[in-house]
C-alpha cells in the first residue's frame, strides 16, 4: 500500500515507462523541429509582407514545405549517428499524416507528392488558385508534423505536471497538519494557562500606568503590566490561583521598552498556605523572556521577586502546569 501510494505520488514507473515506450527526441531532432518552427513562422507573415507581390504564395509554400521537411526529419531522426543525407524521411511517415484540408489540394497523395518534389520554381508555376491551394495544404502538413513531433514530450510533461501537483497538494497537507497542531497544541496552552482571569497584588504600587487586577492586557500597557514603587524594599508581584493546583512551568515577558535589568535577580516562589514560600527557579541573567521549568510543586500562590531592593515591572507572565 505505501510503494503504491508513493508511485502515485512520485510517477517514477509511469515516467520510466513512458521514456522506454517512446524515447526522448534527440538533440538533433529537437533542432529539427526548431527550424520548423521558424519556417511556419516566416511564411505566415509572407502574404501580409508582400501583398502586392503576386508570387507571395509561391513563397509561402516554400517555406512550409521546408517547414513541413523539417518536422519529418525530426519525426524519424531520434539518433545522433544518422546521416541526414539518408534519411528516408517521408517515406516513414503515416498516410494519415496527409490528409490534405478544406480547401487544400484534392488527395493524400497529391500533398505528399508537393512535399516530396515541390520547389520555389514549381509553385511559382501554378496558376493563382493551385497556388492557394498549396500554401494551405503544405501549412496544414507542416503544423500536423509538429504536433505529432510535440506529442512525443506531452505525455512526459503530463506525467511531470502530475508529480508536481501531487506533491504540492502532499506538502500542503504535511503544512495543514503541521499547521492544525500547532493551532491545537497553542489553544491547549492557552486553555491550561492558570494565571488568566487570576487576581494579582503587588508590594507597592507606583500608581502611573499599568493594569488592574487581574488584567495583563489594558490600554494603560505601555511596555508593562504593573509597576512597583521606586526603592521597594524587595518588590514582588503574587498571583492567587485560587485552588492548589499543580505547575511546572513560568512564562515571564520583561518590560519591553526598556530597564529590563531591574528585573534581576528575579526568583519564582509558590506556597500551599500564604505563610511558607519555597523558591522554584531563580533567574540572575538580564532576559527579554524567561521560560522557567522546574519539577512540578503545588501551588495555591505563585509570586515572582527581585530579591534587592528596586523596581519590577513585567510584560506579561504565564504559569503552565
Amino acid at each position: 500500500m505505501g510503494a503504491r501510494i508513493a508511485e502515485w505520488f512520485w510517477r517514477g514507473a509511469s515516467l520510466a515507462k513512458q521514456r522506454e515506450s517512446v524515447p526522448p527526441a534527440s538533440e538533433r531532432a529537437r533542432e529539427f523541429a526548431r527550424r520548423a518552427r521558424v519556417s511556419i513562422d516566416v511564411a505566415n507573415v509572407a502574404p501580409t509582407s508582400l501583398p502586392l507581390e503576386p508570387s507571395h504564395e509561391a513563397i509561402a509554400s516554400e517555406l512550409y514545405r521546408q517547414a513541413a521537411y523539417w518536422a519529418a526529419c525530426a519525426l524519424s531522426d531520434n539518433s545522433e549517428a544518422v546521416s541526414l543525407e539518408v534519411l528516408q524521411v517521408w517515406a516513414g511517415l503515416d498516410e494519415g499524416l496527409f490528409a490534405p484540408p478544406e480547401g487544400g489540394v484534392a488527395t493524400s497523395e497529391s500533398l505528399r507528392e508537393l512535399a516530396r518534389t515541390g520547389s520555389f520554381t514549381h509553385f511559382a508555376e501554378l496558376s493563382s488558385d493551385e497556388q492557394h491551394r498549396a500554401r494551405l495544404s503544405l501549412r496544414h502538413l507542416a503544423e500536423t508534423l509538429l504536433a505529432r513531433f510535440d506529442e512525443r514530450s506531452a505525455v512526459l510533461r503530463s506525467l511531470r505536471a502530475q508529480r508536481i501537483w501531487r506533491l504540492s497538494l502532499l506538502m500542503l497537507l504535511v503544512v495543514g497538519v503541521v499547521q492544525c497542531a500547532i493551532w491545537a497544541m497553542v489553544a491547549h496552552r492557552e486553555r491550561s494557562e492558570l494565571a488568566a482571569g487570576k487576581q494579582w497584588r503587588l508590594s507597592s504600587d507606583y500608581g502611573n500606568g499599568g493594569c488592574s487586577s487581574p488584567e495583563q492586557q489594558c490600554p494603560q500597557n505601555s511596555g508593562y503590566f504593573f509597576h512597583t514603587n521606586v526603592n521597594d524594599h524587595s518588590p514582588w508581584i503574587e498571583f492567587d490561583l485560587a485552588a492548589t493546583q499543580q505547575i511546572s512551568t513560568v512564562e515571564v515577558e520583561n518590560r519591553r521598552d526598556c530597564c529590563g535589568e531591574r528585573a534581576i535577580p528575579l526568583a519564582i516562589e509558590v506556597s500551599t498556605d500564604h505563610k511558607h514560600w519555597q523558591v522554584v527557579a531563580r533567574r540572575d541573567a538580564e532576559f527579554s523572556t524567561w521560560n522557567a521549568s522546574f519539577p512540578a510543586t503545588q501551588a495555591h500562590w505563585l509570586r515572582l521577586r527581585v530579591l534587592k531592593p528596586g523596581i519590577l515591572h513585567l510584560h506579561g507572565v504565564r504559569i503552565y502546569p
